[in-house]
Order: C-alpha cells, then sequence, then structure tokens
C-alpha cells in the first residue's frame, strides 16, 4: 500500500510537469512570433489558477514568464509578489535584480533643431495624394546602450521634413519620424535590415494652427519600453526659422 501511494504521487507529479512544459512551451511560441495578447492570456490564466489541476510549479513558472518577458505593468509589485509567493524559487534573486535595474533610465533623447529656409533641398515626394517638393534630412541619429545583461542595441532616430513648395495651389508641410533597432552594434548600420520601432507622418496645412505638439503615452518594442514620447515645435512653413523638439525615454521591460 505504502508502494502505491508514493507512485500515485509521482504519476501525477510527470503529469503536471507535462502539463507545465507544453503550455509553456506554446507561450513562448507566441511571445517569439509577437503574438502577445495571446501569450499574456495564457501566462495570466494559470498565475492565480484555483483550479486543482494546476500545479504550484506551473503557477510559479507563468508569473515569472510574465515578469521575464516584459507583461508585467508594475514590475516591482510583481516581483514582490513572486518573492512572498515562492521564497525558495531560484528565480527570486534574479528578478529582484531586474526590478532594481528596471527603474533605471537606459537613454533620454532630448534633439532639438531650427532649420530655416536655406536648409530646404529639392527632393520629390508623394504621399496620399499631396506631392512635397522639398525636404530636409533634420535628424539622423544613432544611439547604443547596454541591457541588464549587459548586451548592446542600436537605434536609428530618422526625422525628415516635407514642404510642397512656394508654386503649390495649398502650401503644406509635414513631417515623418522613423526608429529603427538592431540587436547588437554594428558600424555599418543597413536599415533594411533593422526592426521598425515607429513609423509616423504628420501633415500640415498653413491656415492652421502655426504650432504643435503630439505625445504617446509609450511604444514598447523587443525588451524595452519608449516613455515620454514627444514631437514639439513649430509648423515648419518653409519660409522663416523655426525650433522643433523630439524626446523620448528608454526603459527596459523584460530579459
Amino acid at each position: 500500500p505504502i508502494y502505491q501511494v508514493v507512485l500515485t504521487g509521482k504519476v501525477k507529479f510527470v503529469e503536471e510537469e507535462e502539463i507545465s512544459i507544453k503550455e509553456l512551451r506554446y507561450a513562448k511560441s507566441l511571445n517569439d512570433r509577437g503574438k502577445y495578447s495571446e501569450c499574456e492570456k495564457i501566462l495570466k490564466k494559470y498565475i492565480d489558477s484555483d483550479d486543482e489541476s494546476v500545479s504550484e510549479q506551473l503557477k510559479e513558472n507563468s508569473l515569472y514568464y510574465y515578469i521575464k518577458w516584459g507583461y508585467s505593468f508594475n514590475t516591482n509589485e510583481d516581483v514582490q509578489k513572486f518573492a512572498a509567493y515562492y521564497p525558495d524559487s531560484k528565480h527570486v534573486q534574479n528578478l529582484e535584480k531586474f526590478a532594481d535595474f528596471s527603474k533605471n533610465l537606459l537613454y533620454d533623447y532630448n534633439k532639438t533643431i531650427e532649420p530655416d529656409s536655406t536648409d530646404w533641398l529639392d527632393k520629390e515626394f508623394n504621399y496620399k495624394n499631396v506631392h512635397y517638393k522639398k525636404s530636409i534630412a533634420a535628424v539622423r541619429d544613432t544611439i547604443t546602450f547596454n541591457d541588464f545583461k549587459g548586451d548592446k542595441y542600436t537605434l536609428l532616430v530618422h526625422y525628415t521634413l516635407y514642404h510642397t513648395g512656394e508654386d503649390a495651389e495649398k502650401q503644406g508641410s509635414a513631417y515623418q519620424l522613423n526608429i529603427y533597432y538592431l540587436n547588437g552594434e554594428s558600424r555599418n548600420l543597413d536599415i533594411e535590415k533593422m526592426k521598425s520601432i515607429e513609423e509616423r507622418f504628420k501633415s500640415f496645412t498653413h491656415t492652421g494652427s502655426k504650432t504643435f505638439n503630439h505625445s504617446a503615452s509609450g511604444i514598447s518594442f523587443d525588451k524595452f519600453r519608449i516613455k515620454n514620447y514627444q514631437i514639439s515645435g513649430w509648423v515648419p512653413t518653409g519660409i522663416e526659422k523655426y525650433t522643433e523638439t523630439i524626446k523620448f525615454s528608454i526603459y527596459q521591460k523584460a530579459f
């Protein structure tokens, strides 16, 4: 009878481990393919499950990957929860180190430009039936920073201004912001090989406001998050001198 009880317990443990491995393997495949909402849904289903068939190991691993893969809205709070629920887990120390690191600002980007009429170059560009004749490659910046593990990441920030030209029936202008990233560091950066974070095109008519301020709560990419994102300044009319500013901060959200 004793042998039978031990054997039954062992079989149950194996079944729970198999459930854990299968579910988390599938969740990881979703995360790797960029199907983040589906992956998050699976992890959250097990984190606080009352189902007796869900093992503590599966709950622990689900919460661990929920934090590790960047689904946690409040990293510090969820790490404290993990440490309280699973104080003997091998993941506690690493999670606590990451939570402390994730508070740090990895990069603070703040660029102000002051172009004037002499900076416009002849360049044909069509966007949504609007024909632009002049442009300024206002910003072409490369940013490199280190992550939690010391690995390097690279961002390209391209900010371009467009103008319809003086002879257009309806004068107008626009800006285009593109931010790309590369997992690593390279001296010869090829945009075609980099992943896009942000592609924003905003057009203006010259009969509206002379100033603008565009912002967003944040943009997530790979293991990182852009916060305090803002583009502001004077609408570029192609004549007078004006000022425009691009701002954002980079924090790590996953590892």
